[in-house]
């Protein structure tokens, strides 16, 4: 089945989507964006949250075979437990930086060394925390078998970061068919679609 418009349209529904052509919002990577994704709604709202696990676990199967389920602090946390619950799959998260206490560690969980994992991320946007969490996992001795996520940006760099680590990748929905579901139900004008559109595919514009 194919989940992508259902999901974008469940995340404009629950208000998980912003957008302000003031260009309002600083993503945790720093652009300065005219819109924002906050997936984080979507483990508030029952009905959605099952639907995206159930597509979670769908998706994955693209992947097999695969040892654990690594989800990426924090948003990748509550997408990655459920689906290795949903998988009865091991669980492990890895954090953006080392804690300052305890044992320091930048990956939460046990696997045994050459584990195949999958990385689940909320969001994918210049791809700088995936690519991360893969490095990580590398260091541990883990072997990254792929990456699954709810939302792809479809940044040039978010591109260039996942063609650079060399392991497969999908995202239940982007933003070209978010914007698109988005106009259909008169979250926004077309006129204000073509704007979003060609600040993402221009990177001058992002500041």
């Amino acid at each position: 089945m194919d989940y992508s418009t259902i999901v974008a349209r469940s995340l404009l529904q629950i208000g998980a989507v912003k957008i302000d052509l003031g260009y309002p919002f600083r993503w945790t990577s720093g652009i300065v964006a005219p819109i924002y994704t906050d997936n984080r709604l979507i483990w508030s709202d029952v009905p959605v949250r099952m639907l995206v696990v159930e597509a979670l676990a769908g998706a994955a199967e693209q992947f097999l075979p695969f040892d654990i389920v690594v989800g990426v602090a924090t948003a990748g946390i509550p997408p990655g437990a459920m689906l290795a619950q949903r998988l009865r799959k091991p669980f492990l998260y890895v954090r953006n930086k080392a804690k300052a206490h305890g044992t320091k560690s930048l990956l939460e969980g046990s696997a045994a060394p050459q584990s195949k994992a999958l990385i689940v991320e909320d969001l994918i946007s210049t791809g700088g925390s995936v690519q991360n969490a893969y490095e990580i996992l590398r260091a541990a001795q883990i072997a990254p078998i792929g990456i699954l996520s709810i939302f792809n940006y479809l940044l040039k760099e978010g591109k260039n970061t996942l063609e650079q680590l060399q392991i497969p990748s999908f995202s239940l929905t982007n933003i070209d068919i978010l914007l698109r579901e988005a106009e259909k139900l008169s979250y926004l004008s077309a006129a204000e679609r073509e704007e979003i559109l060609h600040w993402l595919y221009s990177p001058k514009n992002r500041g």
